[in-house]
């Protein structure tokens, strides 16, 4: 029996095609004896004129002579042109036989540069659901494995490679080589790629199932941890609403989320936060808003419930983000612009209550819950666990293991070298710029890294406090983003590196500010503390 390189058992599952490929895993690892390797979804990176190109393979064998087989699958149907194979995908038809040369000459090309020399690579193009009577010169016969020969596809790979054996350390280090292909190349750009779209699919349970729950009440309270889904859900709503003609809002408490989600949402559909609908109402009702008054967001918040109390509901539905944020009065204001017959949805993690409120329910509302979290490597959130920064315990379901967080000790001398040293250490290891978040446990006033504009000798992309002159917050033009973990809710980043935290005592609000940038990481996690909360940390640990 063949060994299967990864095991199928959990194998993401998302299409057709992905069940075909699956089951022609099986009939090669059945169908081939002992000593062959099947590879399969290998990500691969080559440059050529200075440019990178990536691919992927559907299926590479190695056989125990230590020559490859590449196998390009394609299920379903195949259109036959003059021009030759086509494959029709969501995107448009792909030419079959450019994309088979296009991945040799890709292959003889790393094979050559990597020092395999002896080895030799052959190429069939599997049809599962095709039956094939005549091949063609692009397409020889005997390299097309149709409907009719599938489940001979074991006998048919063995006996088309009948080669001398390369040296047993060349087959060695090739196996390694497919199998370590995203530690070898310094690249890891194609994996970031490939986990964010499987936990992007994984995370949509909620978006798939809470929609078509109905109740008299027409009020539905969404409690799900960091990464459940809850912003694919929060479209999914708006875009389903806005197709049908109706009116729609979206409102969050953190601007930077509203400015997020403003961009990827319905473009009917009101996007804002809490504090801009009442700053703006209120600069209806005064000459000019004095922003240095302390007490500004406070007028203009009660300015503003005061003209919703006295408003008709307008609006067929209503999602309400990071509701946990919310003063009681505010939901219960925004609640009333719902018509009789919408829909009001609220979405929640009281895992990410940094700021003073008091914890409220929603009466008459069907209550879901979710605590799994899609988005964040398993061992990312086998630390949060460990730490017992949420409310319950974590179930991690994303596809990606990673890495356990680094966790870096510094002091006020050398805070921002340090810093400096993680942001080399990222790139050096392929990384790119635009993947890395540096985020700040502290606010902009009291954060050293945001009152900088390099870094590294990279330029720092910051919010500068400032809004141009349609209310849009300006930013500074820079390689590597800056943020402080009180904005950054509700958005994520491939990489962070999470900085500044410093405490004395552990107390519930700086466990959930925590919690907040900890699960912000979709990839890879860096902590870089004072020494004292470093102690704190693991004197958590080591209590659990």
């Amino acid at each position: 029996m063949a060994t299967l390189h990864p095991q199928i058992d959990n194998l993401l599952l998302t299409s057709s095609g992905a069940y075909r490929e699956r089951d022609i895993l099986r009939l090669l690892e059945s169908g081939l004896p002992d000593g062959y390797d099947v590879f399969h979804s290998i990500g691969f990176s080559t440059t050529h004129n200075d440019k990178q190109y990536y691919g992927e393979l559907d299926v590479l064998v190695l056989t125990p002579a230590g020559h490859l087989i590449a196998l390009e699958v394609k299920a379903g149907s195949i259109t036959l042109t003059d021009e030759g194979l086509f494959k029709q995908y969501k995107t448009g038809l792909k030419n079959v036989h450019q994309q088979v040369n296009q991945q040799r000459g890709t292959w003889f090309t790393l094979l050559k540069n990597n020092g395999f020399s002896g080895v030799t690579l052959h190429h069939f193009l599997v049809l599962p659901d095709q039956l094939i009577i005549e091949g063609s010169a692009a397409f020889p016969r005997e390299r097309i494995i149709d409907s009719n020969q599938i489940h001979e596809i074991g006998y048919i790979l063995q006996h088309s490679t009948p080669f001398e054996p390369v040296a047993n350390d060349i087959r060695t280090r090739l196996a390694a080589f497919i199998e370590n292909k995203f530690e070898l190349i310094p690249d890891p750009s194609v994996r970031i790629g490939q986990t964010a779209r499987a936990n992007k699919i994984l995370a949509e349970g909620l978006a798939t199932w809470v929609p078509r729950i109905n109740h008299s009440g027409n009020v539905f309270q969404i409690k799900g941890t960091a990464g459940s889904g809850k912003t694919q859900l929060a479209l999914t709503l708006l875009r389903d609403a806005s197709i049908q003609g109706k009116r729609t809002a979206y409102i969050c408490y953190n601007r930077p989320l509203a400015d997020h989600i403003a961009t990827i949402a319905p473009t009917t559909s009101i996007v804002s936060n809490f504090d801009d609908l009442a700053i703006t109402h209120y600069k209806r009702l005064v000459a000019s808003v004095e922003f240095s008054d302390k007490d500004i967001f406070k007028k203009a918040s009660r300015a503003y419930l005061a003209h919703l109390a006295s408003s008709p509901p307008s609006l067929d539905l209503l999602v309400i983000d990071e509701s946990q944020d919310f003063d009681a009065e505010w939901l219960a204001a925004l609640a009333s612009t719902v018509r009789e017959d919408g829909k009001l949805y609220t979405l929640s993690d009281e895992s990410q209550l940094i700021y003073e409120r008091e914890r409220f329910e929603i009466a008459n509302a069907v209550t879901v819950e979710c605590n799994e979290n899609f988005r964040s490597p398993k061992r990312i959130v086998d630390v949060i666990n460990a730490l017992r920064l949420a409310d319950s315990e974590i179930r991690p379901r994303s596809v990606h293991q990673g890495d356990v967080p680094e966790f870096v000790v510094c002091d006020e001398k050398n805070e921002i070298s340090i810093l400096e040293s993680c942001i080399h250490k990222l790139v050096a290891s392929g990384y790119a710029k635009e993947q890395i978040t540096l985020l700040s446990y502290r606010g902009r006033e009291n954060s050293k890294l945001l009152k900088l504009d390099q870094i590294a000798g990279y330029d720092i992309a910051k919010f500068t406090g400032s809004y141009d002159s349609s209310g849009s917050p300006v930013y500074s033009s820079g390689e590597i983003f800056c943020e402080t973990v009180y904005r950054f809710k509700g958005q994520s980043s491939a990489v962070v590196v999470f900085c500044e935290i410093d405490f004395q005592e552990i107390s519930p609000k700086d466990l959930r500010k925590l919690f907040v940038g900890m699960s912000r990481a979709q990839y890879h996690l860096i902590c870089v503390t004072s020494q004292q909360a470093e102690a704190k940390l693991f004197e958590r640990i080591n209590a659990s």
